[in-house]
C-alpha cells in the first residue's frame, strides 16, 4: 500500500525528451520532403492520435472478453484482478477518524518526528 501511494506522484519528464526527439524529426523530414515544416508536424502528429485511438479501440475490445469471477472466488491467485463495482460496508459504515466522513476502509500512520537528531527528546 505505501508502494502504491509512494508512486502514484511521480511524474515521468521522458515526455519531454520525446517532444524535443519529434521536433527534431520534423525538421529533418521537413527539409529532405516536400511537406514543408507545418505540413510534417501536423502530419505527424496526425499519425500519433491515429495510432493512439486505435490502441484505446483495442483495449476497449479485449477489455470486454474478460470473464467476470466472483470476487470469494480470488483467493490464492498470483496474476493481478482488476476489480469492478461499488464497495458497500457488510454492516455499517466506518468514519474516517481524520476527516469525519463515511467510508469502508481506511488508513493512518502515525510518524514520531524527533527535529534535533535523538530519539531521546532530550
Amino acid at each position: 500500500m505505501d508502494q502504491m501511494l509512494a508512486n502514484t506522484g511521480n511524474v515521468n519528464d521522458d515526455w519531454k525528451r520525446w517532444v524535443v526527439v519529434w521536433l527534431l524529426a520534423v525538421v529533418g523530414v521537413s527539409v529532405v520532403t516536400d511537406f514543408g515544416f507545418w505540413g510534417t508536424l501536423v502530419g505527424t502528429a496526425g499519425l500519433w492520435f491515429v495510432f493512439w485511438g486505435l490502441q484505446a479501440v483495442f483495449r476497449a475490445i479485449t477489455s470486454r472478453s474478460v470473464e467476470e469471477t466472483a470476487v470469494g472466488s480470488l483467493g490464492g491467485r498470483s496474476a493481478p484482478v482488476e476489480l469492478v463495482g461499488d464497495a458497500r460496508p457488510v454492516e455499517e459504515p466506518l468514519t474516517a477518524p481524520l476527516t469525519d466522513t463515511e467510508c469502508v476502509a481506511y488508513q493512518v500512520q502515525v510518524m514520531e518526528y524527533y527535529p534535533s537528531g535523538n530519539e531521546g527528546g532530550e
